[in-house]
């Protein structure tokens, strides 16, 4: 249900300001803003994209 509000941009995801913030904002940043709407989607998005990446783990010599 909570993919379904996303998707369609139903509820808080239908606002003008997390429409215009898609894309000036960063991800983890509009969904602690505006994933109120859907607790357990914006709990997952915030820890997924708040995760630092790095190529040098994987490098070997």
């Amino acid at each position: 249900m909570q993919m379904k509000s996303f998707r369609e941009a139903i509820g808080g995801f239908a606002e003008p300001s997390a429409i215009v913030g898609r894309e000036r904002i960063e991800g983890a940043d509009w969904w602690f803003n505006f994933g109120h709407t859907a607790p357990t989607l914006r709990k997952v998005a915030v820890k997924i994209l708040s995760q630092t990446s790095s190529s040098s783990g994987c490098e070997r010599n």
